[in-house]
């Protein structure tokens, strides 16, 4: 009996466990891991969504010149040409002058996350500009500017 026991007690103190220190250094070597795997992560989901502001931007952008090309509004000679920013209603193909309250200028985006602000400046040379903005994911303000001789 005590020979029985004897080996189950030496067996037992043979097999201890990790040391705190082997535990600290795993803990911190998946903690490094995690956080660049949160990083690349956090880094691509700001890129994507900022593609697809991008993206929607200039959709808007797009359609303000097929609107103005079915209406005439902006050929030359047609006279209707405001000398202060403004957008075309895509719906009646009206020019609208740009003001801050203004539903036609500033149209929500699809998703409704963010809104953009839509101007066409006097044309400058023939050439017109035009500019959707809206706040940027990460503070501040982002833009995309198309530019149309017409």
């Amino acid at each position: 009996m005590k020979i029985r026991l004897h080996r189950r007690l030496r067996t037992n103190l043979s097999q201890r466990g990790d040391t705190i220190v082997e535990v600290l250094i795993a803990v911190g070597i998946i903690s490094l891991v995690l956080t660049g795997a949160y990083t690349t992560t956090h880094k691509n989901l700001v890129a994507t969504r900022s593609s697809q502001e991008h993206s929607e931007g200039l959709k808007l952008l797009q359609g303000q010149i097929e609107a103005a090309r079915s209406s005439g509004v902006l050929a030359p000679g047609s006279g209707s040409i405001p000398s202060v920013p403004f957008c075309i209603n895509t719906s009646t193909l009206q020019v609208v002058i740009y003001t801050a309250a203004s539903p036609i200028c500033n149209p929500p985006s699809a998703s409704n996350a963010y809104n953009y602000k839509i101007t066409i400046s006097p044309p400058s040379a023939g050439v017109y500009n035009l500019a959707a903005s809206w706040a940027a994911l990460g503070g501040g303000t982002n833009t995309v500017n198309l530019w149309y001789k017409f």
